[in-house]
C-alpha cells in the first residue's frame, strides 16, 4: 500500500500514526506536568476518538469477514468497514453536538 512512497515519507507516517495511537496514554500520564491547555486537551480528544474509532473498524472488519465467509463474492470488506465506521462515528459526533445544544438551551 504505500510502496509508492519515499523512505522519509514511509518514517513521517509512522511517527504520525503512533504519536496518534499513544497520544491517549501520553496525555493520561502528562496530567500533572505544566504543559498548555490545548496541547493537553487536543492529545487527550485525539486519543480518544483513535480509540473508539479502532474499536468500531475492529468490529466492522469481523462483521465483514464473516459475511466473507458466506458471500464470498463479497470483495471490498475493508472498505465497506471503513465506511461504516466513518459513518457511525460522524452520527455520534452530530448526535453529541445536538445533545450538548438541547442541553444548553
Amino acid at each position: 500500500m504505500l510502496s509508492g512512497f519515499s523512505l522519509g515519507m514511509k518514517v513521517l507516517l509512522s511517527v504520525i500514526y503512533w504519536m496518534v495511537a499513544f497520544s491517549l496514554v501520553i496525555a493520561m500520564l502528562t496530567r500533572h506536568i505544566d504543559m498548555p491547555v490545548l496541547l493537553s486537551k487536543s492529545m487527550f480528544h485525539i486519543g480518544s476518538a483513535w480509540l473508539v474509532f479502532t474499536l468500531y473498524m475492529i468490529f466492522a472488519l469481523l462483521i465483514a469477514d464473516v459475511t466473507k465467509l458466506f458471500v464470498p463474492s463479497l470483495n471490498h470488506g475493508f472498505y465497506y468497514a471503513l465506511g461504516v465506521t466513518c459513518c457511525l462515528l460522524i452520527q455520534r459526533i452530530i448526535f453529541v453536538r445536538t445533545s450538548f445544544q438541547n442541553r444548553d438551551e
